[in-house]
């Protein structure tokens, strides 16, 4: 059986899975079918680094007027619903981002907060990360130029893409061309 690759981005009020909360999350699944949400998690009680306000420019009185977090969680869930069965192990999503495990504990931390514990039903741990697809044609010498750093902006730089960072929705559709682009590559 195939792997089902969803790629997945977070925007976040900081990077503790267990004190912060996403407030964007956006998933692509084949070449049609994408999703992008924003939600509140304030009501969930957690915290807003100035640093993460900072980087994708949401203060709290925006994150305020987003919507109710659990309606929000509930359109995930029903969109991942769409494409596995989640009471058939096999049919997991192979989750696919750049740094991904930050976005799967993010998600998680979000799932635990709404008293879900079977996000693990639709989302494979096991995971492709791009971020270490980018360093490993780094390091064979398969890059198209040399990076200063390995940050999402600069990597899609390096191979000729164009992306508005710090929105999950631009940053994820930007990494699944960099996640095919590095793989052409190597086939």
């Amino acid at each position: 059986m195939k792997n089902k690759l969803l790629f997945i981005d977070t925007e976040t009020t900081g990077l503790d899975p267990d004190n912060n909360g996403v407030i964007q999350v956006a998933m692509l699944y084949g070449k049609r079918h994408e999703l992008s949400l924003f939600s509140n998690p304030i009501p969930l009680g957690v915290e807003i680094d100035k640093e993460a306000s900072e980087i994708h420019g949401y203060k709290k009185k925006d994150i305020k007027k987003f919507p109710n977090h659990e309606d929000q969680f509930n359109k995930m869930l029903n969109f991942m619903a769409q494409f596995v069965n989640k009471y058939d192990k096999r049919s997991k999503f192979l989750v696919v981002g750049y740094n991904v495990k930050f976005d799967l504990e993010m998600l998680h931390g979000w799932a635990r907060r709404e008293g879900f514990n079977y996000l693990g039903s639709y989302l494979d741990w096991r995971v492709i990360d791009v971020l270490v697809l980018a360093r490993t044609a780094h390091e064979l010498g398969q890059m198209p130029g040399e990076p200063v750093d390995f940050k999402l902006q600069t990597i899609c730089k390096v191979y000729g893409i164009e992306i508005e960072a710090h929105d999950a929705l631009n940053d994820i559709k930007a990494t699944r061309e960099l996640y095919e682009k590095i793989i052409k590559e190597w086939l």
